[in-house]
């Protein structure tokens, strides 16, 4: 259960520090300071408890073979994020099989760094079997920790 808390009054210059639950004044820069140090450390271990949470819910959710969990009024939904690495040597070798070089423009995009374009890959793979070999070498794929996206209570 949550429970609404006000924060801030701005007409009386304090704030409620949700770490103590003290009244802090906005004219104690001293004691805002310490306050902001106090909730930075708090953030940073509830972050710890999030990640090692949704890893539970994950792994309950994969047991169950589903991305959704249903449980007794609660349901969550479980995600991850996806990172492609693209290695532009092994994706130069396109232009050796004959890609042309404007294909090989849309695939790959000049930024500061390289970015390739995952779709356009998929183009290109689909469209010849020995670019799709050379393509597939070239992708590697990182998942994050996996999370909890969103969390209901059935009243």
């Amino acid at each position: 259960m949550t429970e609404s808390v006000e924060v801030a009054t701005v007409a009386e210059r304090a704030v409620v520090n949700p770490a103590t639950g003290e009244l802090m004044s906005l004219d104690d820069p001293r004691s805002c300071l310490f306050a902001l140090r106090e909730l930075r450390d708090l953030e940073d271990r509830i972050k710890t408890v999030k990640r090692i949470l949704s890893g539970a819910v994950a792994e309950e959710a994969a047991r169950q073979g589903t991305k959704t969990l249903h449980l007794q009024g609660i349901s969550a939904t479980v995600a991850t994020k996806k990172e492609i690495q693209w290695d532009l040597e092994q994706l130069g070798k396109l232009l050796d099989l004959g890609l042309p070089e404007e294909r090989f423009s849309a695939l790959v995009k000049t930024e500061v760094t390289y970015k390739v374009s995952a779709a356009e890959a998929d183009r290109i793979a689909k469209a010849n079997p020995d670019y799709r070999v050379v393509i597939e070498r070239a992708r590697t794929d990182f998942e994050s920790d996996p999370y909890v996206t969103k969390v209901e209570v059935s009243r």
